[in-house]
């Protein structure tokens, strides 16, 4: 605390509300005051952070290999807000597992516009009882992934049905079926062979998920792809200059 006072009076920035709480229960206050109060911010945030207020204490307890010991963060609960579920439609990954996605009636939630939520599977629509149609409950878990809570079932319309998984899902190989395997969640494909995933393949290869390739997104992936310059993952790496260029 001594050491932030001194960084402001050296004109440095920094945080204007830090408070030096002396019991539990001060922080706690501190806690609901800014749950309350947090929204007034000109910028978002979704917690305080509450730490040791010494530093020989805090050079003892050290650090683990995620974070420090000597801090921790005191989590705000999630915002939540209503929105109607216009439509139910299917994402087809790279690995051939077909992910059902609620498309939402667009909404300002935690600092951002949400219009779709991902349904996870299957089980979690039934679970949920989710159908086109119903008003529900969305928040971000953690902050940062919008998930459907519930729904309001006494908004629902009249005539509304319970969400069948189809047959055959476009994105997939051969005829387009899907299938659940057995003791799994989520619906494959059955043929995972099709132009589709191997877009979705080739947008994961050059992603920071994997190769990390600067400069080559979807967007350059579907012009190779579609001027016939690549086939596979490595013809990636014999591109020239002029390939790139007659795109």
């Amino acid at each position: 605390y001594e050491e932030l006072s001194l960084l402001s009076k050296l004109g440095l920035p920094v945080n204007p509300y830090p408070q030096k709480c002396q019991t539990i229960e001060a922080v706690i206050q501190f806690y609901n005051t800014w749950r309350e109060k947090h929204h007034a911010l000109p910028y978002g945030i979704d917690g305080v952070v509450v730490k040791v207020d010494n530093i020989s204490i805090q050079q003892a307890v050290g650090y683990t290999a995620k974070a420090p010991r000597f801090g921790i963060a005191f989590k705000f609960p999630a915002e939540q807000i209503t929105t109607v579920v216009e439509d139910i439609g299917l994402q087809v990954g790279r690995t051939g597992v077909v992910t059902p996605v609620a498309h939402l009636r667009p909404v300002l939630l935690a600092g951002s516009i949400i219009a779709r939520a991902t349904l996870h599977n299957e089980d979690q629509i039934k679970r949920l009882d989710v159908r086109i149609g119903d008003t529900v409950i969305l928040q971000k878990a953690g902050d940062v992934i919008p998930e459907i809570v519930s729904v309001l079932l006494p908004l629902r319309p009249k005539k509304t049905k319970p969400y069948q998984f189809p047959k055959f899902v476009a994105g997939c190989g051969g005829d387009g079926s899907i299938e659940r395997i057995p003791g799994e969640a989520v619906y494959r494909c059955v043929v995972l062979e099709s132009d589709h995933l191997r877009r979705q393949k080739l947008y994961y290869f050059v992603s920071k998920h994997a190769f990390n390739i600067d400069g080559i997104g979807p967007k350059i992936i579907d012009a190779l792809l579609d001027a016939e310059i690549i086939t596979h993952h490595f013809d990636l790496f014999t591109c020239t200059k002029e390939d790139f260029l007659s795109l």
